[in-house]
């Protein structure tokens, strides 16, 4: 996951608070960073432990929330060419949110995120664009769109 997206999922700017705490997750080894990139990966055995602990079905205000987060972040970079690439650089994390949300805010998150995985598929390289002027709901077919 990318500095940036990091920084929205946990409301803080990309400043020193977030760099002294990606130091101490790299100290320990809970975390690593991506060579040659502002990146960093969560060591696989401390994410599957994470998701039986704390399942993200039995806290479903906090995946709501953290869904909010993720679209808003995504949603700067619509419109921006320039941008693609670091949209397209956090689509793994798009797809798992997407899950999260259809599990989890069906109504409130699920649509937008999947407008979202959307217009990763279908805008191709290079081209912008807008939200629709009516936003999906949970009873509005994403086939509209298409």
């Amino acid at each position: 996951m990318g500095r940036e997206l990091l920084a929205a999922l946990v409301d803080t700017e990309d400043g020193a608070e977030l760099s002294a705490a990606l130091d101490l997750g790299t100290a320990l080894r809970i975390i690593r960073p991506v060579p040659e990139t502002t990146r960093y990966a969560l060591h696989q055995q401390i994410g599957a432990a994470r998701r039986a602990q704390a399942p993200i079905a039995d806290r479903p205000d906090w995946a709501a929330q953290q869904c909010t987060r993720v679209i808003a972040w995504f949603s700067t970079l619509l419109g921006d060419p320039q941008q693609v690439s670091r949209f397209e650089a956090e689509l793994d994390h798009l797809r798992e949110w997407h899950d999260h949300a259809v599990r989890c805010a069906p109504t409130l998150a699920a649509p937008r995120l999947t407008w979202l995985r959307i217009y990763a598929i279908r805008i191709p390289p290079g081209r912008s664009a807008t939200w629709p002027t009516t936003p999906p709901t949970s009873t509005t077919p994403c086939a509209r769109w298409s």
